[in-house]
C-alpha cells in the first residue's frame, strides 16, 4: 500500500517586514492587496457586454509576476503621494514544501491506493468490495 501524495514542488515564500513598512509609513493592508494582485485575480466590476453581464478580474499578466524579481515591478502607495516598490518591504525565498493539503472538514486527509490480487476475477472483486 502507497499514500497518494505528491513530491515536495518549489515555493515563493514571501515575508512583510512589518517594521520597514511602519517606518515609511506604509498600510500592511496595502502591501497585502498589491501582493494578491500581483498574484491572484482580483475582482474589480461587472459590466454589460451582448446582454450579458461579464465581470472584470485585475491580475498581472504571466511574465511579470513568474518569480521574485517581480516584486520590484509593483508598487504600493506611500503617504507623500508616491509610489514605493513592493521589494523594499517584502523579502522572497524559494522553499520546498508540499504541493497542496487535501482537507476534509478542519482535519487533513490522505487518500491511500493497493493493488487488488490478481488471483481474482474482476466480476468477483467488485462483488466482495460492495459487501464490505
Amino acid at each position: 500500500m502507497r499514500p497518494n501524495s505528491l513530491e515536495d514542488a518549489p515555493q515563493l515564500q514571501l515575508h512583510v517586514d512589518r517594521v520597514q513598512a511602519q517606518s515609511m509609513g506604509l498600510q500592511v493592508s496595502d502591501i497585502y492587496n498589491a501582493i494578491s494582485l500581483m498574484l491572484a485575480p482580483v475582482y474589480a466590476n461587472d459590466f454589460f457586454y451582448e446582454g450579458r453581464i461579464k465581470r472584470v478580474n485585475l491580475r498581472a499578466d504571466a511574465p511579470f509576476r513568474t518569480g521574485a524579481e517581480s516584486l520590484g515591478s509593483f508598487y504600493t502607495p506611500s503617504p507623500g503621494n508616491g509610489m514605493i516598490p513592493l521589494n523594499t518591504v517584502v523579502d522572497a525565498e524559494w522553499i520546498t514544501g508540499p504541493p497542496s493539503l487535501s482537507r476534509y472538514g478542519a482535519m487533513r486527509r490522505s487518500t491511500s491506493s493497493a493493488p487488488l490480487p490478481r488471483a481474482m476475477p474482476p466480476a468477483r472483486r467488485c462483488r466482495s468490495w460492495k459487501a464490505s
